[in-house]
């Protein structure tokens, strides 16, 4: 197992986020948002004081009411301090995003001339699967569909077909084939599943499409009528990442295989699930398959349970610590995650500019870069 740096990301508070987004569940009681249409611009500084104390009078006619000089910049602080609850409570998730209408929805697919992309939008935003089916009718040979068919279940009668489809549609993605992987090994095919696992490793590509797909849910949130700073950060907390529950389930069934080659004493079997294990863990919680902070989690639980399964302070050929040893790094890598949670916490005393730069950065650089740079600018500054 190659030594990583050891990652220091994210937050408890977005740790419990992402594992509601594996769940897949909604908060079903929560209030919905309003939709703020608010100047999420701060108040403009006070004028400078003229050098002619003359010219900074207001002149009226006697007996004319004047409103408050300042009245403009209080109602825009105030907008400032109703967006920043909004996105606060968004962000901790006692606030669930507010869905577009049935009409908003049709009207957004309809200008965009029925995309994959503004369908899948409908349906990530709606969780109506009809918007999914028909992404599937009308754009079958588009990997993002493919990928959403087979991770949502819609179509479980033809789940090899669609995994056959997406392997060839997006060869170069690992993921396809540790998804492909999961079926077979759901279905008992362990030597299948090996084989795609073996390919997967020769693949430099992780592709979830998450970020490419939180752009289009911002855009039709935008169009709906959303503020833009409502729309960023509602786009990114809906996201889902569902994939990663069969993954992990996956890896804890390869653990089982692992222990079962080593009562049977084939030791060549049990090396290579071994790493086959160490190799998913490692891809998720790796720069190439973590974009987001619940694929480092998730990476980390499967490399654990496969550790848990060695000889502790033996020494493996395809090791380069002991299992323990290497165990003790997860441990700090989790611990790093755990610590770096407070930068959360200022989320809500984030001007709006940086929060829309924040989530932005999670679109273009992934989860760990944009707390980064999140913490850099904010964590010596605010008391989280």
């Amino acid at each position: 197992m190659k030594p990583r740096l050891i990652v220091i990301v994210s937050a408890a508070l977005l740790v419990l986020i992402v594992m509601v987004r594996l769940a897949g569940k909604r908060t079903s009681d929560a209030p919905e948002a309003s939709n703020a249409g608010t100047d999420p611009s701060p108040a403009p500084p006070a004028a400078a004081a003229s050098p002619d104390p003359a010219s900074s009078k207001v002149h009226s006619k006697p007996g004319t009411a004047q409103a408050p000089v300042n009245a403009e910049s209080s109602e825009k602080k105030k907008d400032a301090v109703t967006l920043a609850k909004l996105v606060e409570g968004l962000f901790s998730g006692e606030i669930s995003p507010k869905q577009p209408t049935p009409e908003q929805l049709k009207a957004h697919v309809e200008s965009n001339q029925n995309s994959a992309e503004s369908m899948l939008a409908a349906f990530q935003a709606s969780g109506d699967k009809a918007w999914l089916s028909n992404a599937a009718l009308l754009h079958p040979d588009d990997p993002r569909v493919q990928f959403a068919m087979i991770t949502q279940k819609v179509d479980p009668e033809r789940q090899r077909e669609w995994l056959e489809k997406f392997k060839a549609s997006d060869p170069e993605n690992s993921l396809a084939d540790y998804l492909s992987a999961a079926e077979h090994l759901r279905r008992g095919d362990s030597k299948a599943a090996i084989a795609d696992m073996l390919a997967a490793e020769g693949k430099r590509n992780f592709e979830d499409y998450a970020r490419s797909d939180i752009q289009s849910a911002e855009e039709l949130y935008l169009n709906s009528g959303r503020d833009p700073t409502e729309s960023k950060v509602s786009a990114a907390i809906q996201q889902k990442l569902p994939y990663l529950k069969d993954l992990r389930r996956f890896g804890h069934q390869l653990s089982g295989l692992q222990k079962q080659a080593l009562e049977n004493g084939d030791t060549a079997a049990h090396a290579e699930l071994v790493q086959a294990g160490l190799g998913l863990g490692q891809r998720l919680s790796s720069e190439i398959g973590g974009k987001f902070l619940l694929n480092n989690v998730v990476g980390i639980a499967i490399e654990r349970e496969v550790l848990h399964g060695l000889e502790p302070d033996q020494g493996y050929d395809y090791l380069e610590q002991t299992p323990r040893e290497a165990l003790g790094l997860l441990d700090e890598e989790m611990n790093n995650i755990k610590n770096t949670a407070k930068i959360t916490g200022v989320i809500g005393q984030v001007p709006s500019f940086d929060v829309a730069g924040f989530f932005d950065r999670i679109k273009l650089y992934g989860e760990y870069d944009a707390l980064r740079w999140l913490s850099a600018k904010y964590a010596s500054t605010l008391n989280p």
